[in-house]
């Protein structure tokens, strides 16, 4: 827990100290998704305000009967320790560096964030810390930098270092330039330098992509800000490329663009293609139909269980999702996390929702359950690739770029980064997913039963996607313009 309106952080000995009644409240355990009590202790220090929490009310007890004591005795308040220590305790004055704050940073908010959020803030601190440096590491430096940087920095639950991590830690943090001489032109340089794809050289990050990292990194320095580190946040200053691609909206998904959704005859077509032109074979035709045709996320869809699909002998079936495919290191989960499977996105572990499956998808989907589900289990995976889940990676470089390179081909005369390429070119495995709730809408599904079967928590966050879908509004405001011009020209 942190502090409120606390700009100390030297230690002293305080006038007034106040402790209120510790407070009962619950909280709900990430790994299970059950609810549990815990105690607050919150207490005042000189106007000075602070909390903590604890798991077991008799720590909390003990907790604030050491606050009293210490206030009585006479003892300096350390308020970054937050608490009371005897005069010879108290840590020699230090000058924060990057390497040092992004260390606090990350023990102080880890255990509030979703593993993938874990795994990106880790990312983009780590970035901070290799760049902050007072001179960038070459040779054997640079090696075990590197292998500290990308194994065991920032790491929640692990093996110790080995002898190059520890190397490549020290290293870090004696180059790690002071926190307050991250200036605004330090903070540009920063976003100049990887705003080259490491993935694709001669290519730049997305402005999405950037905008996530500038995100972390603001609120990283903002904390120092706040807790007394640093006068000013280098990164408020900071200018951002706009997105040149579909608007983000509130959900944080990006609104549907209707030239990049499929009708169901093409996403039927485009399924075929993955089996032919792709080297996966038959079992991937059905994969592609749940996302085009029942909505799915590719994550969902590589989730899914058989005893997940309810399928009766004709008609259309059910499918349950409960889970998402989300590969997360190591080093960013608690020791009980999967390091695979994750709930639904936005929700708890518990959560599931229900989508229809067409009945031209049941029968295909019965067929596929015969031939490669047969002696499976209700807990086994509905689509595996050599005895393991779909890796997302490999498919599309296997299967969905070869198979949407034969339907929906680039110019070859035009540069592939010219506007003037047709969209689905660049057709993604998500638009799948808005093509499936775009054939809902257009038959004229209620759209809050639409949200439902989407997922979205909200109405208006699924709104926000495809209200540019929803079929006759661009007709009826045609009409409505004629009939008003109508009585003026």
């Amino acid at each position: 827990m942190g502090t409120r309106a606390n700009g100390r952080t030297e230690p002293w000995v305080p006038d007034r100290v106040t402790v209120l009644p510790i407070a009962r409240r619950t909280t709900r355990a990430r790994a299970t998704g059950k609810e549990r009590p815990c105690w607050d202790v919150r207490w005042r220090v000189d106007g000075h305000e602070y909390q903590r929490r604890f798991l077991r009310a008799a720590d909390a007890n003990v907790f604030a009967d050491g606050l009293h004591a210490g206030h009585r005795r006479g003892m300096p308040f350390d308020p970054v320790a937050k608490r009371f220590t005897r005069p010879e305790q108290l840590p020699e004055p230090r000058q924060d560096t990057v390497f040092s704050w992004t260390a606090e940073f990350w023990a102080q908010k880890w255990a509030a964030l979703e593993p993938k959020s874990r795994s990106e803030l880790a990312r983009y601190l780590n970035r901070a810390r290799s760049f902050f440096v007072s001179s960038p590491p070459t040779g054997a430096d640079a090696t075990v930098v590197s292998d500290y940087l990308s194994k065991a920095s920032l790491a929640v639950a692990s093996a110790p270092l080995t002898e190059s991590q520890a190397a490549g830690e020290r290293w870090l943090r004696d180059h790690s330039l002071p926190l307050e001489s991250v200036d605004r032109d330090a903070a540009v340089a920063m976003l100049t330098h990887y705003r080259d794809s490491r993935r694709n050289p001669g290519r730049q990050t997305a402005p999405t992509t950037e905008r996530r990292m500038v995100a972390d990194l603001k609120q990283c320095w903002k904390h120092a800000v706040l807790e007394g580190r640093v006068d000013a946040n280098p990164w408020d200053a900071v200018v951002l490329r706009t997105r040149t691609s579909r608007a983000n909206v509130r959900s944080g998904e990006l609104a549907a663009d209707a030239e990049m959704v499929l009708s169901p005859d093409q996403v039927i077509e485009l399924a075929e293609r993955c089996v032919t032109e792709g080297s996966w074979g038959e079992h991937v035709r059905c994969f592609v139909l749940v996302m085009g045709l029942c909505g799915l996320r590719p994550s969902e869809a590589v989730g899914l269980l058989v005893g997940d699909v309810e399928l009766p002998p004709a008609g259309h079936g059910w499918l349950t999702i409960r889970r998402t495919h989300r590969p997360v290191p190591l080093r960013s989960l608690d020791p009980e996390e999967d390091p695979s499977w994750g709930p639904l996105e936005g929700r708890n572990l518990a959560a599931t929702r229900r989508v229809p499956i067409p009945s031209a998808v049941a029968a295909m989907l019965r067929q596929h359950l015969a031939e490669f589900c047969a002696d499976a289990a209700p807990t086994d995976l509905v689509f595996e690739h050599r005895g393991k889940a779909f890796d997302l990676g490999a498919f599309g470089t296997d299967v969905w770029r070869p198979a949407r390179a034969s339907m929906f081909p680039f110019v070859a005369e035009l540069d592939r980064e010219s506007p003037l390429q047709p969209k689905l070119a660049r057709l993604r495995r998500h638009d799948l997913r808005h093509s499936a709730c775009s054939m809902w809408l257009r038959a004229h599904v209620d759209v809050t039963v639409c949200q439902e079967w989407s997922g979205h928590k909200r109405l208006s966050a699924f709104l926000d996607v495809y209200q540019g879908l929803i079929p006759g509004r661009q007709d009826e405001g045609v009409m409505l313009l004629e009939a008003h011009l109508a009585g003026v020209v």
